[in-house]
């Protein structure tokens, strides 16, 4: 399951934003945003998150959490 995250690059990677955007894309990331301050949001398999965090570029990775709200009118369980 692809999971909705946030990049932070390291301060020292920031200049660099647009190549490893790039070098994200080629290890499956799909982005939705670049921000020239060094974050970068998008959606990737937990697989390919794993190997990512790894990388020196990367300072963390914030995964969106799942929550499911049932309708007004379900029974609660």
């Amino acid at each position: 399951m692809d999971i909705n995250s946030i990049i932070t690059l390291s301060d020292d990677s920031i200049g660099n934003t647009k190549e490893i955007a790039d070098k994200l894309r080629n290890n499956g990331f799909q982005i939705a945003s670049i921000f020239e301050f060094g974050v970068i949001t998008g959606v990737a398999s937990e697989e390919n998150l794993l190997k990512i965090s790894t990388w020196p570029e990367v300072k963390s990775i914030t995964k969106e959490k799942q929550i499911h709200i049932l309708p007004p009118d379900e029974n609660i369980q």
